[in-house]
């Protein structure tokens, strides 16, 4: 703050006034001027005989750093209070749950019912329960209509018929219309109204209760479909297998088919039992044949035996072995030179010049070779 200070002489006349300069500065806070005083006057010098006044002006030459941080201050509190104000609005518009706001529509109750106004639209199993529903409630409706015509025209013809009897009470002698010229037609409280009131109410309550069961009958139809709808693909086949379970149960369950049961039982039976005779039957054979085989093998191995040591015997005559000595063949005469040459270049020829011990050698072992060819 900076004081600045006039002094200056003025007339009796004059009066003072307080001058308040104006500064860029003084829109953010506006001078202030101190009252007007009178300076005292000095000691030892007489005071002047025009009056001397003092002004001291006080201005701002900058912002203050604090009113800056309140005017902020205020400034946001203003803004933060304009931000609530405009939730709280749109919270009223919008409908805020959390809060509890007790607001009979907003907009998302609306959004919701929409929502599920579209769901009812779109979805065709809402829409197939939907028909159904305003189906029954048309035909109930048009039963209504039938029946309020019905007791209208009822009234009218009994209002007509009582006009009739009031206003020509000479009709009575009519045979033709007894029932019209009874004359206690004309009371209101007569049997024949009561009891065509008593048949209005009884077809009333039947009306009603058939309504009620239609409407029953309805419901669980919609309650059925919607849940055999998804099995819609499977239940014709399910029909199929069970009226084919259900035929085949009958047919085991009769007689008939009993008794070819057991004729089947029995042919396999039978068949299984010529089988098995058969296959005892060819045993028996093969039995038989490996016995007689055994009874030939034995056989002909005696006689095999029996020519063996018949040739051992043989042999041993032929040979000499009584006296368990080898036996020295006989010395071969010699041949001419010209068969042992000619022995040597043919077999033919070496064949006859063998020896004849050489000859039997040979011949009991090739009966000893035919012998175990012919085991």
């Amino acid at each position: 703050m900076n004081s600045l200070s006039m002094s200056g002489a003025f007339s009796p006349l004059a009066q003072p006034s307080v001058m308040s300069p104006t500064s860029p500065s003084s829109s953010a806070s506006p001078p202030v001027a101190s009252p007007p005083h009178i300076s005292p006057p000095t000691a030892g010098i007489p005071a002047p005989v025009s009056s001397s006044i003092q002004y001291d002006l006080y201005y701002q030459t900058g912002a203050n750093p604090s009113n800056s941080t309140a005017s902020n201050s205020i400034v946001f509190a203003d803004d933060v209070l304009d931000i609530e104000r405009r939730i709280g609005a749109l919270e009223r518009l919008v409908g805020n749950s959390a809060a509890g706001s007790t607001a009979s529509s907003s907009l998302l109750d609306d959004i919701q019912d929409l929502d599920s106004t579209l769901t009812l639209l779109t979805t065709p199993h809402a829409l197939a329960r939907l028909s159904r529903r305003i189906q029954t409630i048309t035909s109930q409706i048009d039963r209504t209509v039938r029946l309020r015509r019905r007791i209208m025209a009822q009234q009218q013809k009994q209002r007509r018929k009582f006009t009739s009897l009031n206003d020509d009470p000479s009709s009575s002698s009519d045979p033709d219309n007894d029932d019209e010229t009874d004359p206690t037609a004309s009371s209101p409280d007569q049997p024949a109204t009561t009891e065509s009131a008593v048949n209005q109410l009884i077809e009333l309550e039947m009306e009603s209760r058939r309504a009620e069961d239609e409407r029953r009958v309805s419901y669980l139809f919609s309650t059925l479909s919607d849940r055999l709808d998804p099995m819609s693909t499977h239940i014709p086949q399910l029909l199929t297998r069970l009226r084919g379970l259900a035929m085949l149960n009958a047919e085991i369950n009769s007689t008939h088919v009993r008794e070819t049961l057991n004729e089947l039982e029995n042919e396999q039976n039978g068949v299984m039992l010529d089988k098995f005779e058969k296959v005892r039957n060819g045993m028996g054979r093969i039995r038989g044949g490996v016995r007689a085989g055994a009874k030939s093998g034995a056989k002909r191995f005696e006689e095999i035996e029996k020519g063996v040591r018949e040739l051992v015997v043989a042999i041993e005559e032929r040979f000499g072995n009584a006296g368990g000595r080898p036996v020295k063949p006989p010395v071969p005469p010699r041949k001419p030179k010209s068969l042992v040459n000619s022995a040597a270049a043919s077999p033919v020829v070496a064949h006859l010049a063998a020896p004849p011990e050489v000859d039997a050698v040979k011949d009991m072992w090739l009966v000893v070779v035919v012998v175990a060819g012919s085991l």
